[in-house]
């Protein structure tokens, strides 16, 4: 029998983005850590994995599009990733996928297409997202490879409906509750709403499209 032990460790802010793994988020070789896109639980879950002995680390999951030509759906890696008050950090491009320039991390959510459209003027970033930023700077403290691999939710021309920000809870999983509180009071945000799930069902189909086959793309798991 092959070498079962953690290879891959892999973290994302949602449970449906877990699921987009498919058989690789049960797979021994993989280790799935679920942030609730929130940063500093995105370290904390990446130093999880890394002291568990994963060989590398994946920042896998939805992203907000910066760049106007990235349409929902579209699959994305990066060589860099930029942080507003930091040098960019280092990424290992995932081969054959996407256009590996820089994407953003971001520590909250970018909700207006005013900031999408700065950001990319200015940094050069296709794509942004909330845990990247955390796996890479821990990846470089104990020297393994960071990789990002994410599918296009909003894209650049679209608004976030301010309930957004307070969606899920840390275990990844929709706050309802809270969502349907915030509609009460903000009943106009529903047709935005509805697009973004749509959007964001068409990046978690892309997902699951890369995740039947994720061993084409990672070394760490061949074998």
């Amino acid at each position: 029998m092959g070498d079962l032990s953690p290879r891959l460790g892999i973290i994302c802010g949602m449970e449906s983005e877990r699921r987009a793994l498919g058989a690789w988020a049960d797979d021994p070789r993989v280790i799935v850590g679920i942030c609730g896109a929130r940063p500093a639980r995105a370290e904390a879950e990446a130093r999880r994995l890394a002291e568990a002995g994963c060989r590398a680390l994946l920042s896998w999951g939805l992203a907000g599009g910066l760049d106007p030509d990235l349409k929902p759906g579209a699959v994305m890696t990066a060589s860099s990733v930029i942080c507003s008050d930091a040098d960019p950090l280092p990424l290992t491009p995932v081969p054959g996928v996407g256009d590996p320039g820089p994407c953003f991390g971001a520590e909250t959510v970018i909700e207006t297409p005013a900031h999408k459209a700065d950001l990319h003027r200015r940094l050069g970033a296709a794509f942004a997202d909330m845990e990247t930023h955390r796996v890479a700077t821990v990846a470089a403290v104990h020297g393994i490879p960071a990789y990002v691999l994410r599918a296009v939710a909003d894209p650049a021309e679209r608004a976030l409906p301010t309930l957004a920000a307070g969606a899920l809870d840390e275990t990844g999983r929709p706050r309802i509750g809270a969502v349907l509180a915030g509609l009460a009071r903000q009943p106009w945000d529903l047709p935005l709403l509805l697009r973004v799930k749509r959007d964001a069902d068409e990046g978690l189909d892309a997902l699951s499209a890369v995740g039947r086959d994720l061993s084409r793309y990672f070394p760490e798991l061949a074998g």
